[in-house]
């Protein structure tokens, strides 16, 4: 089946987007969630049928069933397509990353479809995910619909409430990414370096890279709307949405 990229939601993938993972942190947690769930709803009403682009091992795109995220504290079940509610599993899948686990919980959440994964090594340079996304435009590039899910945090060092040593880049860093998610500027993800991405513990830099080469080898103008941008835990978080300009 052939298709055409319709619309873009570029979402952080923490846990703590799941409810029942931080029962006692719903209020502060609560503005990115629902940032990500209306950049979900809003792919949703763009293309039922999504493309999760994200970090993780090749061998996990094959995934199939049902995940758990039991491995982050409780027992939700997630599908990449079929009931939005899975049926209880003996034994879920213990093998979905966590990408593929937010993907399938925003799945259900909005009442996509499906997803289909398609992961990338965090090491590819910029080269090799601006070719990647060229593919990807290419192989959907016919007439039935898909949204486009891109996943990825941004640094992990901005703050002393990070997981890791904060740098001082980190809050330049991530105003770059915001500006260029917003804008939105294909060139300027493009552009984005990735020794530093590295630096700073930045999970998003090749997903945000395969989105914009996907945006630069397709004919579509796209408007954006910056929905949510800040490092409330130490993790900087962007959500957006991208629609094409008619």
């Amino acid at each position: 089946m052939v298709a055409v990229i319709v619309g873009v939601a570029a979402l952080p993938h923490p846990p703590l987007l799941v409810p029942e993972l931080v029962a006692g942190a719903l209020t502060a947690t609560a503005p990115v969630r629902d940032a990500c769930l209306a950049a979900a709803a809003e792919l949703r009403d763009l293309a039922a049928d999504w493309v999760v682009v994200a970090c993780g091992p090749a061998d996990s795109a094959e995934v199939r069933g049902t995940g758990s995220l039991a491995g982050y504290g409780r027992r939700v079940l997630v599908r990449l397509e079929g009931h939005a509610e899975p049926e209880p599993e003996p034994d879920p899948d213990p093998d979905w990353p966590l990408p593929l686990l937010i993907a399938g919980w925003l799945r259900g959440q909005v009442g996509a479809r499906r997803v289909r994964p398609l992961l990338i090594d965090s090491g590819l340079s910029p080269a090799e995910c601006l070719a990647e996304g060229g593919r990807l435009a290419s192989r959907f590039a016919g007439p039935d619909a898909v949204g486009l899910l891109v996943l990825g945090d941004g640094s992990a060092r901005s703050s002393e409430r990070s997981p890791l040593p904060a740098d001082p880049r980190a809050a330049d860093f991530d105003a770059a990414t915001a500006q260029a998610l917003g804008t939105p500027s294909p060139e300027a993800l493009a552009g984005l370096d990735s020794a530093e991405a590295s630096d700073l513990a930045v999970s998003g830099r090749a997903p945000w890279q395969v989105l914009a080469g996907a945006a630069l080898a397709s004919s579509t103008r796209w408007t954006a709307e910056l929905r949510y941008s800040a490092a409330p835990f130490g993790v900087g978080y962007h959500v957006a949405s991208w629609r094409p300009l008619h």
